[in-house]
């Protein structure tokens, strides 16, 4: 049993939703399709947590079993909030899939506002991306820096929001903010694991 291969499969998974919501602003066809073929990779994401949150348990209720995994229950417990968190981050980017593929959204959109979208999920994308970096290699700088990123991403949603505000916009940058935000909590686990 290697948790965190299980994490990293989560990881990627995640990420795959998460590249797959953002590649919807540029799509006009086959919306239903494309947002069917993204929630069937969710079962997998929930299966693979599901089975991490087991092997904790275990770990936790288990000192032979723990010290078969090489933990303590310090990093187990952070470990199951990073599983909570991609979850949840999983959960958040399929609410914004349906929101694109079965409202107006995406036909009322111009291009500009579609495109600055499009940038700002690849902004989220990418600190993503760092905090498991981050969470990865013990680096509090580099968990540091994701905070800063998302202040940043938080001002240009609201500002994207101000400038946009057709029907189903502000739902769409709620669940994006809420994805940035659960990011940033990413970033957290790894400066509490690693503060004396």
């Amino acid at each position: 049993v290697s948790l965190p291969a299980i994490i990293s499969r989560v990881e990627l998974i995640t990420k795959n939703i998460l590249q797959d919501t953002q590649g919807l602003l540029r799509k006009s066809r086959n919306l239903p399709l494309l947002y069917r073929e993204m929630t069937e990779k969710k079962p997998e994401v929930d299966r693979q947590s599901l089975f991490a949150i087991r092997i904790i348990v275990n770990a936790l209720t288990d000192p032979v079993f723990a010290s078969k995994i090489g933990s303590d229950p310090v990093a187990l417990s952070f470990a199951w909030h990073l599983i909570e968190d991609m979850e949840k981050i999983s959960d958040y980017l399929l609410h914004i899939a349906f929101y694109l593929t079965s409202t107006n959204t995406l036909r009322i959109l111009k291009k500009k506002p579609k495109e600055e979208l499009h940038v700002i999920f690849q902004s989220i994308m990418d600190n993503y991306s760092l905090a498991l970096a981050s969470y990865n290699k013990k680096a509090i700088p580099l968990a540091n820096k994701v905070f800063d990123n998302h202040s940043r991403n938080d001002r240009r949603l609201y500002d994207y929001l101000y400038r946009n505000q057709s029907l189903w916009v502000p739902v769409i940058t709620g669940y994006l903010r809420r994805t940035s935000s659960k990011t940033r909590d990413i970033a957290k686990i790894t400066i509490n694991v690693n503060t004396n």
